[in-house]
């Protein structure tokens, strides 16, 4: 970093914000005044889009009032909104334009905060975005005459552009064409997407930074070679890519690329020379100062993150692996960027597509032409649709050896590390040893001396010792965790290299496994789990199970075999669950009283039901109750047990007190009786339970007695994810997510 002083400069801004700000993170928009009531806004359109056929407007610089019709604004403060269109506004042409004020109204809603560890925090999301809260089912009320016409104008070229691709390529060819030179992601199917980002080529879908550089330096070049004074040609070229970057949306790469495009004709104006990691930085400086939180968005650190590597870590291995040629120069960029991005792809992603190194030895290359041939395509197109059409064989070639390539990938075993996500202290040190790893590089020559072999030795050590950072985590030897899964269940418990789940399933939250059951289980570093056992087949406990299922044979977290308690033969819901099971090539077993599962110290009781002949046609009470237990925890977790089933279960439960105890029922004044609490004299309850859920979950006669017996009573609605963990019942924490995040 010798004679750089703006790029020691923006990596310390960079490393400084972003470790300040995930450890004390700026509280998100919470302001609940009018929350789920119709409210008027005004503000200024500053981007619009379609999402899964619905439109979204995203209003800066807005104020609201607490009356309809007021006409004076009672402005609290400028804010960041996002409208969800109503189904009125079907068509582009009823959109408002870029630039334009409007006054709207529409139902506040507030995003949702995460509330498990690995789910995905949609208020810290549009937070970054300078969203603070949305307005569902919007009207729009007035529309200003003024507005952004050139901003507007690149808004309908797009679209008239994406309306080319369609016309003339496949339809699937057409949204990844659309998104790949035209921002225009929301045409992507969601399987399309995770399909590219299994294989570690999700970077393919946005607009790539350095074509908009090569395009904006090609034309340049071309206007200086056509007799252009410089500064004209520099002039042009710069309005050229701004336009560019305009039409694709200006995100966070197409931003970095104007920015640093920008600054290479100005050195080269001016007679400086170009120096890409200063570039980069004022780049990093520049977005970072308009936007502080961009540090926080997985887009940002990844795009510069990828420079950065190609930066930094290119020339080191240059000097570590001397060897040259087109495809090995093409293997040490690729490596260059994965080694550099692996943290930051941990810690937003959870896993690391293993072989993405090689496989984007194919894709990147082919990136240029397919940016090319797209170029062709929309030409012709623009032409004519035969034209076009014919012109659209060639990108769909290179389409077709992604897709293969990308089916290829998801057939490989450890395609996808699950490593869990990284502390950051742990990546701080990991970028302290890269660091290092890269000034000692600096002092190799040509020569092959001892000296020379022992300083390579050195860089080697250095980096896998960063490698083991992210690849052997250190995580607590047991844990036992109560998922907030709205009005549902599910447990997961963890004792050394052991893994299972206890229910999971959720009627209030949408798609509970792909949402908060996986994401979870990935964030801890989660590749298989060894046992599911389900108390009862109802939805609010297995249909997540059924998603984790599926998403398993996509490369997802895998299942080793579902216990379930004894269930008649002609059951429906077990008919369903052996068929999904077998399909998925999961053992499907019973689990029945005195029946037991261990893994070293720790050990799984099932003590109730006893016997197939069951004591009522109330699933509830047929709950299979298990006991969890080692040397320093014991644990009761009762599913749905209530009535019946509850005395059943008393007659021969052993009087012993036990740290934690699951509320059955999710809290309801039919569970967890008296008795119960007596005999177990539980340290801790936690109730899995839904805000605001029809049943009135927990009843206050359930926490009345629980009360009487212990103070530490937990709920998942009010505490998000419930932890404990620890080496032993005097060190065990517990943790309530929604107080740490």
């Amino acid at each position: 970093m010798r004679g750089r002083p703006l790029c020691v400069i923006g990596m310390a801004f960079f490393f400084s914000f972003f470790f300040l700000l995930t450890e004390w993170p700026l509280p998100v928009y919470n302001d609940s005044t009018f929350d789920g009531q119709t409210i008027t806004v005004v503000g200024e359109v500053s981007r619009k889009e379609c999402k899964n056929g619905k439109y979204q407007i995203y209003l800066k610089n807005a104020s609201c009032s607490d009356r309809i019709n007021s006409n004076e604004q009672n402005r609290t403060g400028k804010s960041g909104v996002l409208l969800y269109l109503s189904d009125h506004y079907d068509m582009p042409e009823k959109l408002p334009r870029l630039g334009s004020n409007l006054r709207v109204k529409g139902k506040k809603r507030l995003f949702d905060q995460a509330s498990n560890p690995g789910q995905f925090d949609t208020a810290r999301y549009y937070q970054c975005r300078g969203m603070d809260y949305c307005l569902q089912n919007t009207v729009i009320l007035w529309e200003s005459q003024s507005c952004n016409y050139y901003a507007e104008c690149m808004y309908r070229v797009r679209q008239y552009l994406t309306e080319v691709f369609l016309s003339v390529c496949e339809k699937q060819d057409a949204e990844i064409l659309s998104a790949v030179m035209l921002g225009e992601k929301n045409l992507l199917e969601p399987d399309m997407k995770d399909m590219y980002q299994r294989s570690g080529a999700g970077h393919l879908l946005v607009v790539s930074g350095l074509h908009i550089s090569l395009v904006g330096y090609a034309l340049f070049r071309g206007l200086k070679m056509a007799g252009l004074m410089q500064t004209a040609a520099a002039l042009i070229a710069s309005f050229f890519v701004y336009s560019y970057a305009l039409l694709a949306g200006m995100g966070t790469s197409a931003q970095r690329a104007l920015i640093m495009f920008l600054t290479a004709l100005f050195g080269e104006c001016i007679g400086r020379a170009y120096d890409l990691l200063t570039s980069l930085a004022l780049a990093s400086l520049v977005l970072l100062f308009q936007n502080p939180l961009l540090v926080l968005d997985s887009g940002f650190l990844l795009s510069f993150g990828s420079i950065m590597g190609i930066g930094v870590l290119l020339p080191a291995f240059d000097r570590l692996l001397p060897a040259k040629g087109k495809l090995i120069s093409s293997f040490k960029a690729s490596l260059s960027v994965s080694v550099f991005t692996f943290p930051i792809t941990l810690y937003f992603f959870y896993q690391y597509p293993l072989y993405s190194i090689f496989f984007n030895l194919v894709f990147v290359p082919l990136m240029s032409v397919l940016f090319l041939t797209g170029f062709l395509t929309l030409f012709f197109g623009i032409i004519s649709v035969k034209a076009g059409m014919t012109a659209a064989v060639l990108p769909h070639l290179i389409l077709w050896v992604y897709e293969k390539g990308n089916c290829l990938y998801a057939e490989l075993p450890f395609g996808n590390l699950i490593l869990g996500r990284p502390e950051k202290g742990r990546i701080l040190l990991y970028y302290v040893l890269i660091a290092s790893a890269v000034g000692l590089s600096g002092y190799l020559t040509e020569e092959t001396t001892g000296k020379e072999r022992c300083i390579r030795a050195a860089v080697f050590c250095i980096a896998a010792g960063a490698a083991a950072l992210m690849l052997f985590p250190q995580r607590p030897e047991f844990e036992a965790v109560v998922l907030d899964v709205g009005q549902g269940d599910c447990n997961y418990i963890r004792f050394q290299d052991f893994h299972c789940l206890i229910d999971g399933g959720s009627t209030s939250v949408k798609e509970p496994g792909k949402y908060r059951m996986e994401p979870f289980l990935k964030a801890k570093g989660v590749q298989k789990l060894d046992l599911v056992f389900l108390s009862h087949m109802d939805a609010d406990h297995v249909n997540g199970i059924y998603e984790l299922m599926e998403l398993a044979s996509e490369g997802g977290v895998q299942i080793g075999c579902i216990l379930i308690p004894p269930s008649e033969e002609s059951d429906e819901p077990y008919q369903r669950l052996r068929e999904a099971s077998t399909q998925a090539g999961i053992p499907l077993k019973f689990m029945k009283k005195g029946d037991c599962v261990s893994h070293g110290r720790l050990k799984i009781f099932c003590l109730y039901p006893e016997k197939k002949v069951l004591v009522s046609d109330d699933k509830n009470e047929n709950s299979m109750v298990l006991k969890v237990e080692n040397e320093n925890f014991r644990g009761l977790f009762t599913g749905d047990l209530e009535g019946r089933g509850e005395e059943e279960l008393l007659a021969s439960l052993r009087e012993e007190q036990y740290i934690l105890l699951k509320a059955g029922h999710h809290g309801s004044k039919g569970a967890s009786s008296e008795s119960l609490l007596r005999k177990i004299r539980p340290r801790m309850v936690t109730v899995s339970c839904g805000e605001g859920n029809s049943y009135g979950h927990p009843h206050q006669e359930f926490l009345n007695r629980v009360q009487e017996v212990t103070e530490g009573v937990y709920i998942t609605k009010d505490c998000g994810a419930i932890s404990i963990m620890g080496k032993n019942h005097k060190e065990l924490q517990i943790k309530c997510y929604k107080e740490e995040r």
